[in-house]
């Protein structure tokens, strides 16, 4: 059965913040040589409440924040390798800093936003809200295109062998060789799951890998629950095939 329905929801405040001060950036060109990039805070913050508008109909609005350390690169040190050079929209830190100072917000030590976010919603505490796709797979409310959807454990799961299949670009993992979306549907159609995960190590290991790359993947690619996740000990467990 569904949780009850909580009327609080929990906001990606690391989308939310990066895309305020993004929209709020301007190049000035002063001349053929000298061109100024600036931005103005004032219109950020403005930008960001402008984001939270849609969500004003619920009693309680918090916002999660990732870490600046990420448990994920104990489990493969390149996981997201491919944003080290990536440049920040400006003024994001004093966004952050304004939102921590104004709202309720979580964020707990090693974690990613997304983990904050699935530990509480799994909990039945919120609802979710983020346009990050890895949060399908956790089970719980999820508000999406303005309408409230329950996620079951069972279709959180699917999604979770899913992206260890396809992989993530965006945070820098890959899948199985030779797997996209289409074969990787077609792979867990035809399989209950309770064989999910073999046929995902299966695949791994016709594409030249092993099941540890498979195990790999399927970790760092695991949004944590309150299954994986103490709050009261700050204990991570790393997800294994039941």
């Amino acid at each position: 059965m569904p949780f009850k329905h909580p009327n609080a929801i929990i906001l990606d405040a690391d989308i939310l913040v990066y895309r305020a001060c993004a929209s709020v950036e301007h190049e000035v060109r002063y001349d053929d040589n000298i061109h100024v990039l600036y931005s103005n805070l004032a219109d950020a913050k403005e930008r960001f409440l402008e984001s939270t508008d849609q969500f004003g109909g619920y009693e309680e609005i918090a916002f999660a924040f990732s870490d600046d350390n990420n448990w994920r690169y104990s489990v493969d040190p390149t996981y997201k390798s491919n944003r080290k050079n990536v440049r920040r929209p400006m003024a994001m830190q004093e966004l952050k800093q304004w939102v921590k100072n104004t709202y309720d917000y979580y964020q707990w030590q090693n974690l990613e936003a997304d983990d904050v976010i699935g530990v509480l919603v799994s909990s039945g505490q919120y609802i979710c809200w983020s346009p990050d796709k890895d949060l399908k797979q956790v089970p719980g409310w999820h508000l999406q295109d303005k309408t409230e959807v329950y996620v079951s454990p069972e279709q959180g799961y699917r999604f979770h062998m899913y992206q260890t299949l396809v992989g993530d670009v965006a945070d820098g993992y890959k899948g199985c060789p030779g797997v996209g979306p289409v074969k990787a549907e077609k792979l867990l159609n035809a399989e209950l799951p309770d064989e999910w995960f073999n046929s995902v190590q299966e695949a791994y290991v016709r594409a030249g890998l092993t099941y540890e790359d498979a195990l790999r993947t399927a970790q760092i690619a695991k949004i944590l629950t309150n299954k994986e996740y103490d709050t009261k000990t700050e204990e991570i467990k790393l997800w294994q095939p039941s």
